[in-house]
């Protein structure tokens, strides 16, 4: 998770050299958490609380992309914080219909600053990218400038 996580950091400092190297850079980066998907009620989504960290198009929104927040959540959490969260949420596995996307990542690897409460852009592009959600497009395109040939 660690290595993952140092891809990152490195794609912030010094951005893509070509779709390609971004793609494989994009596999690469899947391992930076564990990934679930649930069924939250849509309450529960607006009270998540300081000890997430918002990724995914909300990260997107808040980076300036021209996208819009929707109806589901990515969600970034410890892993020491996971268990309690997931039972104030009353969240249900929902591979069909999930609105909320969970991130775990390991308390020794977790990258965030206290009192961060959205992703970086890159990390927003990731979890877009990995859904394959057209906001990934929107995104990259802001990040990057335009797109590539």
């Amino acid at each position: 998770m660690s290595s993952a996580w140092h891809l990152i950091s490195q794609l912030d400092q010094e951005g893509p050299e070509d779709a390609d190297s971004l793609e494989f850079l994009r596999r690469r980066a899947r391992s930076r958490a564990r990934h679930a998907e649930f069924y939250v009620h849509p309450f529960a989504l607006d009270r998540l609380g300081p000890r997430v960290v918002l990724g995914g198009r909300a990260a997107a929104e808040h980076a300036g992309a021209p996208v819009d927040a929707g109806e589901a959540r990515d969600v970034y959490v410890r892993a020491s914080n996971y268990p309690l969260l997931i039972e104030q949420w009353h969240a249900d596995r929902a591979p069909n219909e999930p609105n909320f996307h969970l991130h775990v990542v390991d308390d020794a690897a977790w990258p965030f600053a206290s009192g961060q409460h959205f992703a970086g852009p890159w990390v927003a592009w990731l979890d877009l990218a990995d859904q394959g959600d057209r906001a990934a497009d929107t995104l990259l395109d802001r990040l990057i400038g335009g797109r590539w040939r």
